[in-house]
């Protein structure tokens, strides 16, 4: 921790001038130009509340659900305890700030930045670590503005019962802590990095406007991550494994559960309507696949790869519904399909009422 100057204000408050709160590797957490900490009477070596105003916070999502910000609040190994570092600290309230949120768990890491920010943070020894931070982000091109929540905690699960003086398991062990991440997106620009976060297996979020809950829970049996919640995109752009290019224009509605995924988008391709249905069953890791077409040019329908390695030449507009069930794990599946059209050329022939 480092500062330039602390001077007393009143008889239970300080105000310190810009503080730098680093991790043990030295790296800046917290950097406040201004903040003041309240002392309490009874207890003068704690904080019971600390104000940050236009300060800079950056926060960094690692793996195994580990946040740099953990490691401000922790103990050096290499130094003697002296005190206990999370007894001293009440709630930081962070006014008027800056956020820097980074997550390096993906293959792509996402970076945003967000202004204006107001937020809390709490440290206690036996109900864990919560942080709070909402604020916007930039203006997009139809004048709306983006809003991002964040909400991360690292929660102490500990019963108190007759059974607890035989427990032998402390606090600070990972066992006792349950992680979570919660996201609020409001009107916010997907990029390819953060489309991530909406990504189903074979289909991936490139761009668009984000608007929706994101939830991100620990399963420590699993030893995974599982995302739940609602997102919704706007004129997005899209790519689907099995479609060549980007399918732009599209808008979509993405639920995640426990059991079950399902994606709901319609776009227009050639100014023809196109619907399409996912359901993805987390447990089997099979895929249902339904595609909707309304006179749309054989050219769009050559991008399905199975329709593209065929090597059909053809013109005219095809209207029909196309579904695929695969096992994503083996990669193997079934197409079923149905196409009409009032008039199509093939092979330089002509064909009507097909």
């Amino acid at each position: 921790m480092e500062f330039r100057n602390v001077k007393l204000i009143g008889f239970n408050k300080i105000q310190i001038d810009n503080l730098k709160v680093k991790d043990l590797a030295g790296n800046v957490v917290i950097d406040a130009k201004k903040t003041t900490a309240g002392i309490s009477l009874l207890m003068p070596t704690r904080l019971n509340r600390i104000d940050v105003y236009n300060g800079t916070v950056n926060l960094e999502r690692r793996k195994n659900e580990d946040f740099n910000i953990f490691h401000v609040i922790k103990k050096d190994p290499k130094k003697p305890k002296t005190f206990d570092t999370t007894s001293r600290i009440g709630k930081m309230h962070i006014h008027n700030s800056i956020l820097n949120f980074t997550d390096t768990t993906y293959s792509k890491k996402i970076r945003k930045t967000l202004k204006k920010v107001s937020g809390r943070l709490e440290v206690a020894k036996s109900r864990g670590f919560s942080l709070f931070a909402k604020g916007s982000g930039n203006k997009n091109e139809d004048g709306t503005t983006e809003i991002l929540k964040v909400e991360l905690k690292q929660l102490i699960k500990s019963k108190q019962s007759i059974y607890s003086m035989f427990d032998k398991i402390k606090n600070s062990d990972i066992r006792r802590k349950d992680a979570r991440l919660n996201f609020g997106f409001e009107n916010v620009r997907i990029t390819e990095e953060l489309g991530q976060y909406a990504q189903v297996d074979m289909i991936k979020a490139k761009g668009g406007i984000l608007t929706g809950a994101l939830k991100m829970e620990q399963n420590k049996i699993e030893k995974k991550i599982h995302a739940l919640g609602s997102l919704k995109i706007k004129n997005g752009k899209l790519s689907y494994v099995d479609f060549d290019g980007d399918i732009e224009g599209v808008n979509a509605v993405v639920d995640m559960k426990k059991d079950k995924i399902t994606v709901n988008a319609n776009t227009k391709l050639s100014e023809s309507p196109v619907t399409l249905t996912m359901a993805y069953f987390i447990q089997t890791q099979k895929m249902n696949l339904k595609l909707v077409a309304d006179k749309l040019p054989f050219d769009q329908v050559a991008r399905y790869k199975i329709i593209k390695d065929a090597k059909i030449e053809a013109e005219g507009a095809v209207s029909g519904n196309l579904e695929l069930n695969i096992d994503t794990k083996s990669k193997k599946g079934t197409l079923d399909g149905k196409f009409s059209s009032d008039n199509i050329r093939i092979s330089n022939s002509d064909f009507s009422k097909m």
